[in-house]
């Protein structure tokens, strides 16, 4: 049988009637395949789309942006944990982050080859 000689997830938490232990169960799911990079990403809102308005209907089925952050600090423990590492150019130090881009660091695993 044939691999990719790279695979790479892109997962987005926080979305609408996730839970933690949803989001947690699904991450490690996705470490399950043991990709060599797993791209973690916040649900953002932007205006006059579907999550705005359902945001603005059922704000209790989202993430507030300070548990976007405490889940993001628990998603570097647990990939760090598994070996991988955040790509220093995608940080954003905490001062800048008030203003949520979206984007948040790639996280990856040097695999020998």
């Amino acid at each position: 049988m044939e691999r990719f000689s790279h695979v790479n997830l892109d997962l987005i938490y926080g979305l609408r009637g996730q839970t933690r232990d949803s989001w947690i169960f699904s991450l490690g799911r996705a470490l399950d395949y043991e990709p060599q990079t797993l791209s973690l990403y916040p649900v953002v809102v932007r205006r006059m789309t579907n999550i705005m308005t359902s945001k603005a209907h059922n704000p209790e089925l989202f993430f507030s942006e300070a548990e976007k952050y405490e889940v993001y600090d628990q998603n570097v423990a647990l990939m760090a944990s598994k070996g991988y590492r955040q790509n220093p150019s995608r940080v954003l130090p905490r001062s800048l982050a008030a203003e949520p881009t979206g984007r948040r660091p790639r996280i990856s695993r040097e695999r020998p080859c």
